[in-house]
């Protein structure tokens, strides 16, 4: 039979520092839309060895012995009271991206042309208490100098439109703390990360929903760059002309241009060909949702992909959600959309 168990470390400077149990089993979610991904609620004995405003707390989730790290969470509100004689803490924590969404310009930011907007994005994760970071290489330089963002503007909102200038993901952080600048993919290529059948894991369909406006359903998509700073008018056009998708100008029989999109900023001819290709791929993909509960897994991250080989259920997902209970006999909680060309 397996036993599920678990406990709150607690972390100061880097360090571990000592230990918080609870009073009830903290939840965890994961949210990828969300601005940030990873949340902890829980109602925790109270320590006074603990300092909610420096330290960072670590759910450990052990199963049969073994110890799973869910996630580096800093501490958002604490609200403290007495239950049953004890001082319970009732805390809701955020991955570290809410450390970068509090760090603000205290002046306002240049950036010289020719930068590389890798360096940029770096200083700014630095600057925010950030050091550990896995990055897909990039060589994109800014195309002018830049001085929009006024004092005040945090850095999570600057390095997340950084980011969206190159085609990389908004800044998000793994189940060890690290920080991530990962590159934008197709989801038709991706690989699997979990997969579920029937003799490894219950699953249980919830719902599911569908929805497909085939009617007004674009096949070609132009992206457009025009900067008054610069003397460059850059066009990008993808188009679906894949003989698999039924939306396609080839099952079609026609070209359905989507409204043209326009860039204010952009780092080069090739990242704005990416990026309507990106827009394009998108496309390509169905918008099936379900929700569905398996076992608890703790070693799922963000926008994970799933395969699914069930009764009930059966298909490749990304998973945009998901909510583990740190309580012995509780289900994860999942929901994801269905990788499906249309």
């Amino acid at each position: 039979m397996t036993t599920i168990t678990g406990r709150i470390d607690v972390v100061r400077d880097g360090a571990p520092h000592t230990v918080l149990n609870y009073s009830s089993p903290p939840t965890i979610t994961m949210v990828s839309s969300a601005e940030i991904c990873l949340a902890m609620q829980g109602e925790l004995l109270n320590n006074p060895a603990v300092n909610y405003l420096t330290d960072e707390l670590v759910p450990i989730c052990i199963i049969d012995d073994v110890e799973y790290q869910l996630g580096v969470f800093v501490p958002g509100t604490v609200e403290t009271r007495i239950a049953n004689g004890q001082k319970i803490d009732a805390v809701e924590a955020y991955d570290r991206t809410l450390k970068v969404k509090q760090t603000r310009l205290e002046k306002r930011l240049y950036i010289a042309k020719g930068t590389k907007y890798s360096e940029v994005i770096k200083e700014l994760l630095f600057l925010s208490g950030i050091s550990i970071i896995i990055e897909d290489a990039s060589e994109e330089v800014l195309q002018t100098d830049r001085e929009e963002w006024e004092v005040g503007t945090s850095h999570l909102a600057i390095i997340n439109e950084l980011l969206a200038e190159i085609n990389f993901y908004p800044l998000w952080f793994d189940l060890k703390g690290y920080a991530h600048l990962e590159r934008i993919t197709s989801l038709i290529d991706a690989q699997i990360d979990h997969t579920y059948r029937n003799d490894e894991a219950s699953i249980i369909t919830d719902a599911s929903s569908s929805t497909l406006d085939v009617y007004d359903a674009a096949n070609v998509f132009v992206a457009i760059y025009n900067n008054p700073e610069t003397d460059e008018v850059w066009t990008a056009t993808a188009v679906n002309d894949q003989a698999f998708s039924s939306l396609s100008t080839v099952r079609r029989g026609r070209r359905i241009m989507a409204d043209p999109i326009r860039v204010d900023n952009i780092a080069s001819q090739a990242a704005l060909q990416e990026y309507v290709d990106n827009i394009r791929n998108e496309s390509l993909l169905s918008t099936e949702v379900v929700t569905f509960s398996t076992a608890l897994n703790p070693v799922h991250q963000i926008n994970d992909i799933v395969a699914i080989d069930n009764d009930d259920l059966q298909g490749i997902y990304e998973e945009t959600g998901w909510i583990i209970n740190m309580g012995p006999g509780q289900l994860m909680q999942h929901t994801a959309r269905r990788i499906l060309v249309v």
